[in-house]
């Protein structure tokens, strides 16, 4: 017992400064380990986006216009007037608005088209629906209502990983018929190294976005 008691007293203490070298070197692997998984993430979500800058649509019945914020809203007006006026598809459907629009840029009637989808169409979805998921969802139901089978997306270079993911939902083998321009003009970084933080914001954002949507809707 006293031979115990007499080792616990008299037990070696580490010195101050190895127990600050041994913390300095964890924090540092830490760090590295942080920086190392931010990359490999930045990698995953940059490869996941090769969507090229502007592309070279296929001719549809119209041209599905997806609304952000006021800049980006301009840059994808631009890319949807210019699908339009190059002759690539006859109407152009705004979700967010409900309103299909001819290439003449006149608002189109819905013909018998259903009332939820005329008025108040996003208070008649469930509240923890994905924005993109509503508007994709009204878009479907203003083409059944003109009987329109192909279309173009529009929308930002960052959003199409998304858009895609929910038309293959929304629509199930009508997606075939579906194609995929993201504007032209707005700046999508070509390697990682040019993604600005503001840009970085966006993926992440895009990437919790696309996981929330893939929970719920194993359950709708």
């Amino acid at each position: 017992m006293a031979d115990g008691i007499s080792e616990l007293v008299y037990s070696p203490k580490v010195p101050q400064n190895e127990k600050m070298r041994k913390s300095s070197i964890g924090r540092r692997a830490l760090i590295a380990a942080a920086v190392v998984t931010i990359l490999l993430i930045g990698s995953v979500i940059f490869t996941a986006h090769e969507f090229p800058s502007a592309v070279n649509p296929v001719k549809a019945d119209a041209v599905i216009l997806f609304m952000g914020s006021e800049s980006e809203n301009r840059s994808r007006e631009k890319e949807a007037d210019h699908i339009i006026e190059a002759g690539y598809a006859q109407f152009l459907i705004v979700p967010a608005v409900q309103v299909v629009f001819t290439s003449d840029h006149v608002p189109s009637r819905i013909p018998d088209g259903p009332e939820h989808v005329r008025s108040g169409a996003f208070s008649q979805y469930p509240g923890f629906y994905e924005r993109t998921h509503v508007e994709t969802l009204i878009a479907k139901k203003l083409m059944d209502a003109r009987g329109l089978k192909s279309a173009i997306m529009v929308s930002s270079p960052y959003h199409m990983e998304r858009i895609r993911l929910i038309t293959r939902n929304v629509f199930g083998e009508q997606a075939n018929l579906i194609s995929y321009a993201p504007t032209r003009y707005e700046h999508k970084p070509t390697s990682l190294w040019e993604m600005t933080p503001a840009y970085w914001k966006f993926e992440v954002l895009e990437y919790i976005k696309i996981c929330w949507f893939r929970i719920y809707s194993l359950f709708i």
